[in-house]
């Protein structure tokens, strides 16, 4: 029976012993692997810029293929997948160590902290830096760029964590603005923190101030927090500081007093779990704010972080140009990097044999280069040599570099050139159009003078102009018969001059344009036989032999015979005379 009981017993305190050390063991190994369970998801740690170059420090999904990124991006600009590579240890990366030395941290995990910090140094990789920072009452630059050659023993074994107030913050803060130079643009930096996680200061950096420094860094922030405070307290504050430390890229960790070092050498290996993702913008165009650069994987998984791409690498390099003859009417233009206003026809210049001058009618962007453009001219080209210079193309940089370079190319299987002759009838055109113009307008002058001179002149007659000639009058004379009554007629021209036709009525007299007239003219506006003058016992007498334009007297137009009276004004065609007797 007592073996019986005693069999139980030991059955039952084996039993608790094996789940005690169970405990121990989940335990222990949960505050030492959390480090990885936070790392196996995709997580960039940090993103560094120099104008075009971006490199990118992430962690892939271990189970998910995530591996090769698909594509990347920068503010929307598509960027250029340079290399995809595993973290070397060669490469080396600079190290910020941040120690509280307040005294809510117990003695014996600061002693624990301090062998921690050797062991540390003792493992670092030939290519590595350390700069050692404490924070308490202030925040003190203990060491900086320390290599594992460098003895650091001395300074790690001398520090004590007595102060009374936790500046935690600023001194994030203040290690952020240390690392962030220009020197350190492209380097990997790692900000390790090993606190409580209590922030215990007055007007210090608050965590909004320290996290937007360690953003526009591009620093992640690796943390140790202590699982007990001094007094065997639990730590209150390492869900808050554990937030804040992952908004930054990095990382937190528990430990205790006895898994210091283990801890710590779990997060030092997991970085070497890193991609290294090289990128390259179209240009060093650089941003004086956060932008999102976006990782896009397979399987329509991405992730972004926030860079401050602030910084380039100077550009002074103008672009070259390589010119072709394309076709009988086009030039090749390619340029050695993308160029601004290359589609302008306006900003080439191009001449033939050092003189002619040929305009660019259009200019198209090559579809399967778009750094090459086509320059169009309206004429095949001649043989001949060609020079192409630029005005007001540049590159896409921050400089802005002016393309300077001149492009020649030789055309043999064109046109051939014009003799002298056509060359200069082609060339000056528009002289003999202006010659023959002149030349037809003085033969047209000179005609008319020649006619008007012919005809004596030229006279205006009821407000129109009319030859001289055609205002003289052919008076027919009947030699035989020259009884009568005389009758002067008054002749008026255009300028008011009056000629004085003596004549003889015996019955009557007949005026008009025929030359069965008595007195006729050459007028085309006279009817034949216009109008009669007969003698009559009392005077003379006018009559309108029914013509189109009528016959006036004193201005009145006559429809029946009409008695004439000394100095009476007769209109008749073109005609103006006064009659006296």
């Amino acid at each position: 029976m007592e073996k019986k009981y005693l069999s139980r017993f030991g059955s039952t305190l084996c039993s608790l012993l094996l789940f005690a050390i169970l405990a121990l063991v989940i335990n222990f190994s949960s505050h030492a692997a959390n480090i990885d369970e936070k790392i196996s998801s995709l997580r960039i740690e940090q993103a560094h810029a120099r104008m075009p170059e971006i490199q990118v420090y992430y962690y892939p999904d271990a189970d998910k293929n995530q591996e090769s990124p698909l594509a990347a991006s920068l503010a929307s600009e598509k960027l250029q997948i340079e290399s995809l590579e595993s973290y070397s240890e060669e490469t080396g990366m600079d190290y910020y160590l941040l120690v509280d030395i307040s005294a809510s941290i117990s003695k014996k995990y600061f002693a624990s902290i301090q062998d921690a910090l050797l062991k540390f140094h003792a493992g670092m990789k030939k290519n590595d830096r350390l700069t050692l920072i404490t924070f308490g009452d202030e925040v003190n630059l203990i060491f900086e760029n320390k290599t594992v050659k460098d003895d650091v023993q001395e300074a790690i074994m001398a520090l004590e964590n007595k102060d009374m107030t936790t500046a935690l913050f600023q001194a994030i803060e203040k290690t952020a603005r240390m690392a962030d130079t220009d020197g350190n643009a492209m380097k990997r930096s790692i900000v390790f923190v090993i606190t409580d996680g209590e922030d215990f200061a007055v007007n210090k950096s608050s965590a909004n101030e320290a996290s937007a420094t360690m953003e526009k860094a591009g620093l992640p922030l690796y943390s140790m927090a202590v699982e007990k405070m001094a007094g065997e307290k639990e730590n209150q504050y390492i869900n808050e500081f554990g937030e804040f430390t992952r908004s930054t890229g990095g990382q937190l960790s528990v430990f205790n007093d006895e898994n210091t070092w283990e801890c710590m050498q779990q997060i030092v290996h997991s970085l070497y779990n890193a991609k290294l993702l090289k990128l390259e913008a179209s240009n060093n165009k650089s941003y004086q704010t956060l932008q999102t650069l976006t990782i896009t994987f397979p399987d329509e998984v991405s992730a972004a972080v926030n860079v401050l791409a602030s910084r380039s690498v100077p550009d002074e390099i103008p672009p070259t140009v390589k010119a072709r003859q394309e076709s009988d009417k086009s030039i090749s233009m390619t340029f050695s990097k993308k160029v601004l206003n290359a589609e302008i026809p306006d900003n080439y210049k191009v001449t033939v044999d050092g003189d002619t001058i040929l305009t660019v009618h259009t200019v198209e962007v090559s579809d399967s280069n778009p750094d090459e453009v086509i320059l169009i001219f309206q004429d095949p080209f001649y043989n001949g040599e060609y020079e192409i210079t630029c005005k007001n193309i540049y590159d896409d940089s921050k400089e802005a570099n002016l393309v300077t370079w001149v492009s020649r190319i030789k055309v043999e299987d064109g046109l051939k050139e014009d003799s002298g002759i056509i060359k200069f009838l082609k060339d000056f055109w528009f002289v003999f159009v202006a010659l023959f113009t002149v030349l037809s307008v003085g033969l047209t002058l000179l005609l008319v003078y020649l006619r008007v001179k012919k005809n004596k002149g030229v006279v205006v007659v009821d407000g129109k102009v009319t030859l001289q000639s055609n205002m003289e009058v052919k008076q027919r004379v009947d030699i035989e018969k020259e009884t009568g009554h005389k009758l002067i007629v008054q002749l008026r021209d255009g300028k008011n001059s009056i000629k004085e036709i003596p004549i003889l009525v015996s019955g009557s007299v007949i005026v008009g344009r025929s030359s069965i007239c008595n007195l006729y003219f050459n007028d085309n506006n006279l009817s034949k036989q216009h109008f009669a003058i007969e003698e009559g016992a009392d005077g003379f007498y006018i009559l309108d032999l029914n013509t189109t334009n009528g016959t006036m007297v004193n201005g009145i137009k006559i429809h029946q015979k009409r008695k004439l009276q000394q100095g009476d004004l007769i209109n008749a065609g073109m005609l103006e005379m006064t009659l006296r007797w």
